[in-house]
């Protein structure tokens, strides 16, 4: 089955006939493009559709649909509240999303705000994101999981854990080192036992040097 609206879009474009003789519904004269086209324009959340005709008489249409795997939101503003909305694997924006509360999803910040309309923009380029996402996992995997990732306004990076600390670093961040610097700091034998408590106590560690560490303990 069609999503609601798709059916009639298509009907929409067999509809008719080719110069008063033929039906725009005759399999021969299908243009597969022209309504492949009209179906992804037709909603973000499509990411391609493919439109084959089966027989004589049948067309088959199959949709690869963008899947939620983080969100980008808008923070409250004056009375306007915080709105989030869907973004796929490359950063892609495309659903407004629910009010979660508390949600699965990283929330992410910044890069859009001035867009007035965020659907259909990227968060960042492809690759870049794919870094972002690569760091966040990570960090989940020595139990640092985020709860936000924000492109602050002055050109940083800052991540604030579920833990509790932020971690702060550069817009220019190579995440490998960063995460070297993350993996001394907890195997140090001064501070590996405060990585076992939490929340963590630190207010933030500061990650913007290559080969330096900073700290706030609370």
């Amino acid at each position: 089955l069609l999503p609601d609206g798709l059916e009639e879009l298509v009907d929409t474009h067999l509809a008719g006939s080719v110069i008063g003789l033929f039906p725009k519904s005759n399999v021969l004269f299908v243009s597969r493009r022209e309504i492949r086209d009209a179906i992804i324009t037709s909603s973000k959340r499509i990411k391609a559709a493919h439109v084959e005709t089966r027989g004589l008489r049948s067309l088959v249409i199959t949709l690869d649909e963008r899947i939620p795997r983080s969100l980008w939101c808008q923070p409250p503003r004056e009375a306007v509240p915080e709105q989030c909305f869907y973004m796929d694997a490359e950063g892609f924006v495309f659903d407004s999303a629910p009010d979660f509360g508390e949600s699965k999803y990283t929330r992410f910040y910044g890069f859009l705000d001035e867009a007035e309309e965020p659907y259909g923009k990227k968060y960042l380029s492809e690759g870049r994101f794919g870094e972002i996402i690569s760091f966040l996992g990570a960090l989940q995997a020595v139990d640092l999981a985020a709860l936000s990732f924000t492109a602050a306004p002055d050109g940083e990076y800052r991540v604030k854990l579920e833990r509790g600390p932020e971690l702060i670093l550069s817009g220019e961040a190579n995440f490998e080192a960063v995460l070297g610097n993350i993996s001394s700091l907890i195997s140090d034998p001064e501070f590996k036992e405060f990585f076992k408590i939490s929340p963590l106590p630190f207010e933030y560690i500061d990650l913007r040097l290559e080969n330096k560490v900073f700290y706030r303990k609370k």
